[in-house]
């Protein structure tokens, strides 16, 4: 009974030495094998996420910025956008002086009108950064609109002052509504705070609501933000590009002889948490001039009173608020306008006012 016992002991001793020295050549053998930490020359294509084809806009395409274009931080988004916009309404309309349809009485004339615009937005924009966590280090943005329309009213003098031109128009414009460069000039603090830069026809609105100011113009910025994001600013100056009559984008680099200065500043958690407070100025210097649009239609001077060419100075003192105090959503605007006008020499023909069919509106402010 003593030798079985011994032996089993024995046997049972063997096993487990031999089970101990298996585990740990299996253990060596598996960290020979697999290296703590592994080189990966690409992190964007390192792991293969499910990918489509370049026109595949639902998985990881370099086309959308997914990918960098060149090296590792530098990326390209190309963007397309069909804008279509089609109108059919009934109401008063003039029959002109020389009316479409000869034997009708009255001074209204027909009463339909169809209007037909399209818009085919193209932009490329090039930039580079890990805008995951930072501004981005320098963009380069090109947006080019191609626009068509069309109008038919019916009436003479609707589509154009001129009768000769008939009851319809067709017309097509391109235009730049956003071409600038941006730099990032320098961080504040490790809380990523900035200061950029940002030039050329871009898109600014200086509000909440864009009450005063909101286009796509031509002109320089300043911005950035402080005190962990809790403030924001900016300064900006804008020459104003005449707009294309029929189809409202930017001319192709005509200016307009108006200058606008901006200067805001928005302060996060204001008063209380989620509650946006914001200080503006703006100035606008419209100057004296003479434009005839597209369409034979004085827009400047206003055929409205006066038909004197006007050197407008007008000021903009603003306060405004956007959030909520507890369950209440408030948005707050007290804009207070101040605005001067010079009166210089007439270059115009007053005869040539009396078939006006509409005053001119500033288009931005």
């Amino acid at each position: 009974m003593k030798n079985r016992l011994s032996w089993f002991l024995a046997l049972l001793i063997a096993i487990c030495l031999s089970t101990q020295i298996y585990s740990q050549e299996s253990t060596q053998q598996d960290t020979t094998q697999i290296p703590d930490f592994e080189p990966i020359p690409d992190r964007w294509r390192g792991i293969l996420p499910p990918s489509g084809s370049k026109f595949d806009p639902y998985n990881q395409n370099v086309l959308k910025g997914d990918y960098p274009i060149i090296g590792q931080n530098i990326f390209f988004v190309f963007t397309a956008i069909a804008d279509n916009f089609a109108e059919f309404t009934t109401s008063p309309r003039p029959a002109g002086i020389s009316t479409a349809r000869p034997f009708t009485p009255g001074f209204f004339g027909d009463e339909n009108l169809f209007f037909l615009n399209e818009n085919l937005r193209i932009t490329l924009e090039l930039y580079k950064g890990n805008t995951a966590f930072k501004p981005r280090d320098w963009e380069l943005k090109v947006t080019t609109v191609f626009n068509a329309n069309y109008l038919n009213t019916k009436e003479n003098n609707n589509v154009n002052i001129n009768p000769l031109k008939g009851t319809n128009r067709f017309d097509n414009h391109i235009a730049f509504e956003e071409l600038f460069i941006e730099k990032h000039l320098f961080d504040l603090n490790d809380r990523y705070d900035f200061v950029s830069l940002k030039a050329g026809i871009q898109r600014f609105n200086s509000d909440f609501r864009g009450l005063v100011f909101t286009d796509y113009n031509l002109g320089g910025r300043l911005f950035g933000s402080a005190g962990n994001n809790k403030w924001q600013y900016n300064l900006a100056y804008f020459r104003q590009l005449e707009k294309d009559t029929n189809s409202e984008l930017n001319t192709i680099f005509e200016e307009r002889e108006q200058d606008i200065f901006i200067a805001n500043l928005y302060k996060q958690d204001f008063l209380t948490l989620g509650y946006t407070g914001q200080w503006s100025f703006h100035y606008n210097h419209d100057k004296p001039s003479l434009k005839y649009n597209e369409n034979g239609v004085p827009e400047r001077p206003s055929v409205v009173g006066s038909i004197l060419e006007k050197d407008v100075k007008a000021y903009y003192l603003g306060w405004t608020g956007d959030g909520h105090f507890g369950r209440w959503n408030i948005t707050t605007h007290f804009i207070k306008y101040l605005a001067g006008k010079a009166l210089t020499r007439s270059r115009i023909d007053p005869s040539t006012l009396t078939h006006s069919l509409r005053p001119w509106n500033y288009p931005s402010m």
